[in-house]
């Protein structure tokens, strides 16, 4: 399947197979790289663009430096990490082999716990139960207000928006920084096409296309330092960058679906060559990337100081499945003329890959009908200290600590209430081995010289074990105060609650949730508005039409995208936001449609039906309840009903579009604004 990356100008020519010339020269350009990438016609061009981009790189790896080492120590205390002592690690193997467990330190991960427990509040606001996107519009452009939904949210289950979202998130929390990447991408492969007769044929194709979401590795990403706030770097910045380190067998698969260009330089020959003499040391050319920590062991091996000269060398072959390729996609604003890239002299925005930090391997221009850097930024926690505060992981660590602290306490004293201090005289107790003998319940024979003396000179047991019986209660004083820090137990409040209304605990909620919805709003206003202001504008300038299904005959039905630029229809990321109160908003519209259902006049005015139908998605559930409408049966001709003497339609009188008595409407009236949900 190829894959093409961004909106893209249509590249002439196509990759071919690594070729050789007679003399087995693999550095040789094909004509396909060059019409791909017209800068590889010319060295100075590259080099001047090569030379660019890594001055670039440079100025911003120290920040990056700095935040690594700051996300280094967070993950490994948030995963719980404990480098065990001797003693310990022999407990640790017996526990894992099937003896008898022993107690050994623990680092408890309560933090990790917190700030689970808020990204999930997150992603529950900014994706309920119906899907993340919904489309605003006025009652009469509904149909494109669902088709516009239907089409994003077919796009997010392709493209995985829900798990990058989640990433996206709890990397805001832990790190104070968090990235989503949004570009326009196509999906080229197989097509099947059903033709009369029964017959299905095959061709080459768009099997997808549209907006790619990514949640940035923040070990690996790189940007425009002089932006003074990061979450700015949209539409202040200059170029953001993300780097990562892939096999020679992914090298040949991305070029195979063009998305590199010219591999042969460095794949192959300079590479090989490289490994057989043994001058690959600590990974090939990995001058940015940086591997995430272990969480498992402290070894160098574990650590990503991985010797590459072993594990890529067989003989005088490279092994295709071992990572050693660093790969820079840096995107940029840049004059193309400049380097050659193309003959604009305006600032265009454009995606380039390094391979190796030395060759162009891609680049081409994206469309910028947004303006914007293709990405959105996260720091929920913003103020003049930029991006030098602690984040909430680092302030809930410490009583992390404190909490693990009072854990192994309770659990030493526990170990030395059980084994305490044991004297024993030798010569009366000969041969015993403590390693290899548990004296607790065991029965030791004395020797039979030593039978008249008393054994309490001969052996003895010392405890004095520190009393641990507050050890739990003082922990869950630890658990509580991290509450205050970053509170995610809104719904223990309401259990908590003795005789209260309904009302009330919803209210209850919702002031509960005020810090995080303090979060989830200052996350909204700094990435996902940009976001899907990026978005709808990248489908704009991406597609031509979108399909809809026609509720009234069943059919499929184009929209085009002038239609939708004119309906001026609002793109809505953060709904969930107005349902933090969601069970005190289903009992009022209850309330609500008890009061029509009892309103003669309400009944003229309101399709029951759409209500119903509002109702239920509001209340989590999409079923479609106009497929349950009873079929209206034409009076025969000169048969008329009369009506009861108010006026109204006599009992059983079925009126088009409702049940008795209910007015049919061509559209929802449900205020000013209609939503709709795919």
């Amino acid at each position: 399947m190829a894959r093409q990356y961004g909106v893209m100008q249509q590249m002439r020519g196509s990759a071919s197979s690594p070729g050789r010339k007679a003399g087995g020269d693999n550095l040789v350009l094909t004509t396909a790289d060059k019409k791909a990438i017209p800068l590889l016609n010319s060295p100075d061009n590259e080099k001047a663009l090569i030379t660019h981009i890594m001055d670039r790189m440079r100025m911003s790896v120290v920040e990056r430096d700095r935040r690594a080492q700051r996300c280094e120590q967070i993950d490994v205390q948030l995963s719980g990490f404990v480098n065990l002592s001797p003693a310990d690690k022999i407990r640790d193997t017996g526990n894992k082999v099937g003896k008898p467990p022993k107690p050994v330190d623990h680092n408890l991960p309560l933090a990790q716990g917190q700030i689970d427990g808020c990204t999930t509040y997150l992603l529950s606001i900014y994706a309920p139960e119906t899907d993340i996107f919904e489309a605003i519009s006025s009652a009469d452009k509904q149909q494109m207000a669902q088709a516009l939904t239907a089409e994003v949210n077919r796009q997010g289950q392709r493209g995985q928006y829900y798990r990058n979202l989640a990433r996206f998130c709890l990397n805001a929390l832990k790190y104070n920084f968090g990235v989503l990447t949004c570009y326009w991408e196509k999906y080229e492969g197989i097509i099947f096409k059903a033709n009369p007769g029964g017959i299905v044929s095959k061709d080459i194709g768009t099997i997808w296309e549209g907006n790619a979401l990514e949640a940035a590795d923040t070990y690996n990403f790189f940007y425009d330092t002089a932006v003074q706030f990061p979450v700015d770097l949209p539409s202040k910045g200059e170029f953001f960058a993300q780097v990562e380190r892939v096999t020679p067998f992914r090298v040949r698969k991305m070029a195979q679906d063009k998305q590199l260009f010219g591999i042969n330089r460095w794949v192959t020959q300079e590479f090989a060559s490289q490994v057989s003499q043994g001058t690959v040391t600590g990974g090939h050319a990995t001058t940015y990337y940086r591997p995430p920590p272990s969480v498992r062991d402290n070894t160098a091996a574990a650590q990503g100081q991985m010797n590459w000269v072993s594990l890529l060398r067989a003989g005088a072959d490279v092994k295709e499945s071992s990572p050693g390729h660093e790969l820079i996609r840096y995107t940029t604003w840049i004059v193309p003329n400049k380097f050659g890239l193309s003959s604009s002299n305006d600032l265009e925005l454009w995606r380039i890959i390094v391979a190796n930090g030395q060759y162009i391997a891609f680049a081409v221009k994206l469309e910028d009908s947004h303006g914007q850097l293709p990405l959105v930024v996260a720091c929920p926690l913003e103020d003049d200290l930029r991006n030098e505060q602690r984040t909430y992981a680092e302030q809930l660590l410490p009583l992390q600590h404190y909490a693990s602290f009072l854990l192994n306490s309770d659990q030493a004293a526990t170990r030395k209430a059980i084994w305490g201090v044991t004297v024993y005289n030798a010569n009366a107790f000969p041969g015993i081995d403590f390693a290899t003998t548990d004296i607790i319940g065991a029965m030791l024979p004395l020797r039979s010289s030593t039978t008249d003396v008393d054994i309490d000179k001969q052996f003895r047991h010392y405890n004095a074990a520190p009393d641990t019986s507050q050890i739990m209660e003082k922990l869950g004083k630890v658990v509580e105060l991290m509450q205050e820090i970053l509170p995610t137990r809104q719904a223990q409040q309401v259990a908590d609650l003795e005789r209260a209304t309904l009302y009330q605990a919803a209210a209850t909620v919702q002031a509960g949730d005020r810090r995080n919805l303090k979060i989830a709003r200052t996350i909204s206003d700094q990435a996902l508005v940009p976001l899907k202001f990026q978005m709808i504008y990248n489908i704009f300038a991406g597609l031509q039409s979108i399909d809809y299904v026609d509720q009234t005959t069943g059919e499929r039905k184009p929209i085009s995208i002038a239609d939708l630029v004119a309906a001026n229809i609002q793109f809505d990321i953060a709904t969930g936001l107005k349902g933090l109160d969601r069970l005190m908003q289903i009992q009022i519209m209850k309330d609500v449609l008890n009061a029509v259902i009892q309103s003669p006049q309400a009944l003229q005015e309101i399709d029951i039906v759409k209500f119903l139908n509002y109702f239920s998605t509001l209340a989590g559930d999409r079923t479609d309840l106009t497929q349950f409408r009873r079929q209206v049966v034409p009076p025969q001709q000169g048969q008329q009903t009369p009506p009861n003497a108010q006026g109204a339609p006599a009992p059983g009188q079925q009126v088009p579009g409702g049940g008795p008595g209910v007015k049919a409407n061509p559209a929802p009236q449900l205020g000013a604004e209609g939503v709709a949900r795919a």
